[in-house]
């Protein structure tokens, strides 16, 4: 037997018996579709302006007892005959007439059941819409959306009720009558703030206005940093103006001020390559600063080891002109010195001043024999004296403890063992004894020229180790050496202080290499001068430290800044992406939404003009004179703010009631 349906204008379908139910329907709603009426009439926009008073007059036909209802149905009836104004009613009074009315209005649609946006507009054409609205006075976006949930409760008593239970409809319809009026209320309230939100992003395109911001971001920053004792904008940029190193006002602020300017040298846009530009090309000179900050505090000049080379060449040129004397000193003996040769050390002496004298003669191109000197050398190489002695062989005895003694000294700490310091007190007294001998003080004037020019290679030697020295034992080794001694003592100490710079490296913070900690500038503190110099030094020392301290905190791992930039600058693209692929769907009330949010966040998120001015001005040595925003911070006064966007928020807030109670009006309607 053939499936038969009938459609919503009375045709009836026939279908094979095997036909599926979903084909059946999708047959039917292909044949509503087709026969629908969709063209936009003056007729159906008057039966939209017509449902709230036919809505009404049904809830008050229902809301009214029988009597009366009679009465009302029979005076609409009385009047429908005399004039004709009116349409007489049915049996059931209004509440039939209205059912009547909608089985009509929906059978003319068809299968339809979208909205009719032609009856919706009568709807909220209908001046019966605002009378809700009227009885809430005032101003301002909540009783805007007071009004329009009012409006839309009203909206939604008045409308045409078609169940059995007119009364639990009624209660549905006002319900969904007030959240549609509250949620067009909310709608065009978000509008509003959404406008105020756009003209808020097109005034801080003005150049005046960004100047404005930065002002007064970077002076909250630098009050709330006052309050823990940190300068003010005006003190910090003296502090900068006066300092002898590329200091910037990030530098010198508390850590509100760094904050922001860690901030905006994260974000994308120009700032960050203003911050990241700057802190890097400073970090790169820090080296060369430092070595001119030693220059100037502890000693400037010659490096030690362009010193040394011309102390030993200076050395060797006076000593030989003195040494030359010496050697005519013949015959030089007494019992004291036979008890000196008579020991095991001074004879290891002699042995080994034997060495170096003949090494010495040979690269001179006088080679020595022992003959020559007066001595004998047995297989052993001991040496054996075989007549009175002259000054030459003498002094090979000296030159031999002088060796022992060297061997005795700690490489590290320049310390003589106990065994060190018994040789050197018995050259000393060996020493003595020939200058007693030496009436014409030859000998002694030829060791002082060539012991002044050792000694000054001594201190170079000595500055090089400050390092591995207590303070106390640095302090007594330059008060033991002589004026000029201690500027070559100054002139190791900062050669080995460059050295420290040169392998630091630039990536790492130079001026840790220096002062590490308070035993470090302790060690360092008697090689200079005065205090003042000590204290100057160490203040440029610690600036650089700090300088570099504030590139770490500011960009951290350039990588993950630079990440960190590019996922907001993504998520910017997100939003946009979000939005067009609603409106895409067709999905209009997400796309609605979603433009809201956009234009919400676009007072939260970075701006690339106000972050770029902030850096000019934070990332800056000294801070520009002539910039108008770092003339602001200086004298405390914010320039004035230009509005361009106008004064449409309220307007548009106002008009939102009108479209929640009409609104609420047809769409309640239409989902009854």
């Amino acid at each position: 037997m053939p499936i038969q349906t009938q459609s919503a204008d009375g045709v009836t379908h026939e279908f094979p018996d095997d036909t599926s139910p979903e084909i059946v329907d999708k047959a039917m709603k292909t044949y509503a579709e087709e026969h629908r009426n969709k063209t936009t009439t003056l007729e159906q926009v008057g039966r939209g302006a017509m449902d709230p008073v036919e809505g009404g007059a049904q809830l008050l036909s229902n809301i009214t007892p029988e009597p009366v209802r009679q009465a009302i149905d029979t005076a609409n009836n009385w009047l429908a005959d005399k004039t004709g104004l009116v349409g007489k009613l049915p049996p059931g009074g209004m509440n039939q007439r209205v059912k009547e009315r909608e089985a009509e209005i929906q059978k003319e649609r068809g299968y339809d059941k979208s909205i009719d946006w032609a009856r919706m507009t009568g709807d909220m054409l209908s001046p019966i819409n605002y009378i809700g609205p009227a009885i809430i006075g005032g101003a301002g976006k909540l009783v805007n959306a007071a009004r329009a949930t009012v409006g839309g409760m009203a909206s939604g008593a008045t409308q045409p009720a078609t169940k059995k239970d007119i009364g639990l409809e009624k209660a549905e319809q006002i319900g969904l009558g007030g959240l549609i009026g509250a949620g067009f209320g909310a709608a065009t309230g978000a509008i509003a703030g959404a406008a105020d939100k756009i003209g808020e992003y097109v005034a801080r395109k003005y150049p005046e206005n960004i100047a404005s911001d930065a002002v007064q971001k970077i002076l909250r920053r630098f009050k709330q940093d006052e309050k823990a004792g940190s300068p003010s904008a005006a003190e910090a940029l003296d502090l900068i103006e006066t300092a002898k190193k590329p200091v910037a006002l990030v530098d010198v602020s508390g850590e509100n001020v760094r904050g922001l300017g860690g901030n905006v040298a994260r974000q994308p846009g120009g700032s960050r390559n203003i911050a990241t530009s700057f802190l890097n090309k400073r970090d790169e000179g820090a080296a060369q600063r430092l070595s001119d900050d030693i220059g100037t505090h502890l000693f400037s000049g010659q490096t030690a080891h362009q010193a040394t080379e011309a102390l030993l060449e200076s050395r060797s040129a006076a000593s030989k002109i003195a040494y030359d004397k010496v050697w005519d000193l013949q015959k030089i003996w007494s019992p004291r010195l036979g008890t000196f040769f008579a020991d095991p050390a001074v004879k290891q002496g002699m042995s080994k001043g034997y060495e170096i004298e003949r090494m010495q003669s040979l690269a001179r191109g006088e080679p020595l024999t022992a003959k020559q000197m007066g001595v004998d050398i047995d297989v052993d190489g001991n040496v054996k004296m075989v007549d009175v002695p002259n000054m030459r062989v003498l002094d090979m005895a000296k030159q031999g403890l002088d060796a022992m003694i060297a061997s005795e000294r700690n490489e590290i700490t320049g310390r003589l063992s106990a065994k060190g310091v018994a040789i050197d007190k018995l050259r000393r007294a060996y020493l003595e004894e020939i200058d007693s001998l030496d009436t014409s003080g030859t000998y002694r004037k030829a060791r002082e020229t060539w012991g002044g020019y050792s000694a000054s290679m001594d201190a170079i030697r000595l500055g090089r180790t400050a390092f591995q020295s207590n303070p106390e034992e640095n302090a007594a080794a330059l008060a033991g050496l002589s004026p000029a001694n201690r500027e070559f003592y100054r002139m190791g100490l900062a050669d080995l202080l460059k050295e420290r710079l040169a392998k630091a490296g630039l990536s790492s913070d130079d001026a840790k290499q220096l002062i590490r900690n308070p035993w470090t500038r302790d060690q360092l503190r008697p090689a200079f001068k005065t205090k003042e110099d000590f204290d100057q030094f160490v203040d440029a020392v610690t600036t650089e430290s700090k300088m570099f301290g504030t590139r770490q905190a500011t960009l951290g791992g350039s990588q993950t800044a630079g990440r960190l930039a590019e996922d907001e600058s993504e998520g910017n693209m997100a939003d946009v992406a979000r939005l067009a692929a609603h409106a895409a769907k067709g999905s209009w009330w997400s796309a609605a939404k979603a433009t809201y949010q956009f234009y919400r966040d676009m007072g939260l998120k970075p701006n690339p003009e106000l972050n770029e001015k902030i850096a000019q001005v934070l990332f800056s040595a000294p801070a520009p004179a002539d910039n108008p925003i770092v003339q602001a911070l200086r004298t405390g006064i914010v320039p004035a703010k230009l509005n361009p966007a106008g004064r449409a928020t309220s307007e548009i807030s106002q008009a939102g009631v009108g479209l929640g109670t009409g609104g609420a009006a047809g769409i309640t309607e239409e989902f009854k």
